[in-house]
């Protein structure tokens, strides 16, 4: 029985070769799939898609006039580095969201998708030089080494739990906010990631996501 389940598993690579019709075979595959209102690929509830962000990377690197390929990933790398997705605190990525505009997630967070997310955030700033990639994935490596080392390996995931309900380290409300911050500071937190009293989130709090740019903030 064994060796039938090895057997069935086991998968032989296939002796035609990858040929470039393959590829935009792929690339349509993807683009019926996405979602140009709010990036990614699909509905809710929404992951990201860590394996196909490299593809996508690699593309738009070989083909400069890719523009259709070019916006699906800028926007996809976007929305998942503003919105909840993506811990504004702490760095990393949470497993998906519930929704399909990336701002609830399921607040665990997986090794597989940081390492994978780490490295598609770093060929994305290589290739474009964008500096919103870099802080991303250093941020996302950051993580990776303080909060999931373990010894000398790394433990497979970080559980949603906590005293305070599932999700409770990642919310916010503005009287935490208040009660941490300076008066200035907190205001500018509050508008910066979109912490108001109802909140986006049960009991009135909120995850958080980049709800205003930096300078309108700061001004």
């Amino acid at each position: 029985v064994v060796e039938r389940i090895r057997s069935a598993s086991r998968r032989e690579p296939s002796p035609d070769a990858l040929t470039q019709s393959v590829i935009d075979e792929a690339v349509v595959g993807l683009a019926r799939v996405f979602d140009p209102a709010n990036g990614g690929f699909g509905s809710a509830p929404k992951f990201p898609p860590s394996t196909v962000l490299p593809f996508m990377v690699e593309r738009v690197t070989q083909h400069r006039d890719a523009m259709h390929v070019r916006e699906m990933l800028e926007m996809t790398l976007t929305r998942m580095a503003d919105g909840g997705l993506h811990d504004h605190v702490g760095g990393g990525f949470h497993r998906y969201c519930v929704d399909d505009v990336w701002v609830v997630p399921h607040f665990e967070k997986m090794l597989y998708d940081n390492a994978l997310l780490a490295q598609a955030y770093t060929l994305a700033h290589v290739h474009s030089g964008d500096p919103r990639w870099r802080s991303v994935a250093e941020r996302t490596l950051d993580f990776l080494m303080r909060e999931m080392m373990v010894g000398d390996g790394f433990a497979a995931s970080q559980d949603a739990d906590a005293p305070g309900g599932e999700g409770a380290f990642f919310v916010w409300t503005p009287a935490q906010l208040d009660e941490l911050l300076p008066p200035q500071q907190a205001t500018a937190i509050g508008l910066r990631y979109g912490v108001t009293e109802d909140g986006n989130f049960a009991g009135g709090r909120t995850v958080l996501t980049v709800a205003r740019p930096m300078e309108l903030v700061t001004h």
